[in-house]
């Protein structure tokens, strides 16, 4: 089932856990609506959009969302409908940086949840965002956080990965989790720590000296990864006024009401080829060698959900290029070295055969009418 929680001390000094569990069974790890995710993601939504001019009842019903059930503590959404909505509000206002905005207003615990309450009564910075990655599922298994250390430059890179398919637009709801992370990790440090660096696989739409401005560091745009990086004594810094028994309570609720659970293999397959897109990494026996799985294995248990590996990578080859193509000027050879091609000319029958246009049609439709192609 699924559950939210809230911890705070009572009057007399008990620790009271707060929680509305949903009756609905959440969907297992085989089921084709394992991303969702709780409709406390959209708090402030409602507020930033009126406030900009637009209609959020109307936004909400466009991205298959009940704006009725919004406010209820049992309401859960689509990850991917959270998606949709993220950017078509953006584009419907105007408004290019609609995901920062978002993220400002709910900074500082506003929109906090059981991984939350845990992240904000840990010892470190660094015990924190371990919790993290390790109980993303707590959140929503559409998402998946990983380390990536740099130990010779005494860094680490915190990776995020929307494991969804099919989404033609994701700049706005990473640009909102990166932020919405960056702002708590400032906020539960009380400034000691903060990104160093912030990269993002799209284009910017805004000058980059406008990222920098918000995140307060270097942006880069056009990276493998959509990530933070932090230093080694952002990860030792300590955790403002943390209680020992909250992260306790909450913990034990977490492993009460989520269970560990994985997403579809064929989603976890989809993040490492999104990861390794362009390397010599992206083959079916590197990517079943980090599932710890014989290739043979990975295989099987793909075919079992319909898929194969060929077929993800095709799929995942498809909307970056999309993203390039439709998101910035990115030269050809470029796009297609990202893709892993080592020609322009296979990129080009890739696009004849995605969507019967060559890619430099698919730029002159866009910039034209803002077309799209079909999925």
């Amino acid at each position: 089932a699924f559950a939210t929680a809230s911890c705070k001390l009572g009057a007399s000094g008990e620790i009271v856990v707060k929680h509305a569990i949903r009756t609905q069974e959440r969907p297992t790890s085989d089921d084709a609506g394992f991303d969702i995710v709780h409709a406390d993601a959209l708090k402030y939504f409602s507020e930033l959009v009126i406030e900009l001019g637009g209609s959020p009842a109307q936004l909400m019903r466009d991205a298959r969302i009940d704006p009725a059930m919004l406010g209820q503590p049992d309401y859960a959404l689509e990850y991917r409908s959270l998606v949709f909505l993220l950017a078509h509000a953006a584009a419907r206002t105007g408004v290019v940086d609609f995901g920062l905005r978002l993220a400002e207003r709910q900074r500082g615990g506003k929109v906090i949840g059981p991984v939350g309450v845990v992240m904000k009564n840990s010892v470190t910075m660094g015990q924190a965002i371990g919790y993290c990655a390790k109980h993303t599922h707590a959140y929503s298994l559409a998402t998946k956080i990983s380390f990536r250390p740099d130990r010779a430059n005494h860094k680490l890179f915190l990776a995020f990965d929307l494991l969804l398919d099919q989404v033609a637009d994701t700049r706005q709801v990473v640009e909102h989790a990166m932020s919405l992370a960056n702002l708590n990790i400032m906020d539960i440090t009380g400034g000691k720590a903060r990104a160093r660096q912030v990269s993002f696989r799209h284009e910017p739409e805004m000058p980059v000296r406008q990222y920098r401005d918000h995140f307060g560091c270097d942006v880069l745009f056009g990276q493998p990864a959509d990530g933070l990086t932090l230093t080694e004594t952002d990860l030792l810094c300590e955790i403002s006024d943390p209680d020992q028994q909250v992260y306790e309570m909450a913990t034990s609720f977490i492993d009460q009401r989520f269970p560990r659970e994985a997403p579809p293999i064929h989603t976890r397959v989809r993040g490492l080829i999104l990861r390794h897109l362009g390397s010599d990494e992206c083959t079916n026996e590197r990517v079943a060698s980090q599932l710890c799985m014989h290739p043979r294995t990975l295989q099987r248990r793909l075919r079992s959900e319909g898929q194969s590996f060929e077929s993800i990578k095709d799929e995942v080859r498809r909307e970056v290029a999309l993203r390039y193509l439709l998101q910035g000027e990115m030269p050809l050879t470029r796009v297609a070295e990202k893709l892993g091609y080592a020609e322009t000319s296979v990129l080009s029958r890739s696009c004849y055969r995605w969507f019967e246009a060559s890619p430099l049609q698919l730029r002159r439709r866009h910039a034209e009418a803002g077309e799209l192609p079909a999925k």
